[in-house]
């Protein structure tokens, strides 16, 4: 009969304080054997090197966050830029009856370029109108489109 025959093995995972594992601890006869976790590599008793799993998901996660909610954003302003009722031209006809032929009623504000009349179109949409107070047409469309900018 061996002399080790009696002899029970003690489990050295769990004395944790004189057998650091920084993975996963496998108990053997006399001893212990320590992996690292998954994704990482080394010495599972001295140093695991790399990135934990949950690292890797985590960043995983935020990319394909991070893209989803990139395409929304362009997808969002696509739309925008597709509806064709957000600016229109009108004749003068139509604004001046809108206006009630710019009435002081309808008068809303004045700026350094032209006065602000509210019109309400056939349908019953209210409208804001600008009268311009020059007859310089390239320079009333050039603060025009610098105003749509802002507003934009």
């Amino acid at each position: 009969m061996s002399p080790y025959a009696r002899v029970t093995d003690i489990d050295e995972c769990l004395d944790k304080e004189k057998y650091h594992c920084e993975g996963k601890c496998k108990n053997t006869i006399g001893s212990c054997t320590c992996d690292c976790p998954i994704g990482m590599y080394g010495d599972g008793k001295v140093d695991c090197r790399g990135f934990h799993i949950t690292t890797i998901v985590a960043v995983i996660g935020a990319v394909i966050f991070s893209v989803i909610v990139g395409i929304l954003i362009f997808i969002g302003c696509i739309e925008r830029r597709k509806q064709k009722n957000f600016l229109k031209k009108w004749c003068a006809a139509k604004l001046v009856k809108a206006t009630k032929n710019y009435d002081e009623s309808h008068f809303l504000g004045e700026g350094g370029f032209g006065s602000v009349y509210k019109g309400v179109l056939p349908d019953n949409t209210q409208i804001a109108v600008k009268k311009p107070k020059e007859s310089d047409k390239i320079r009333i469309n050039q603060e025009f489109q610098k105003e749509m900018g802002i507003v934009l």
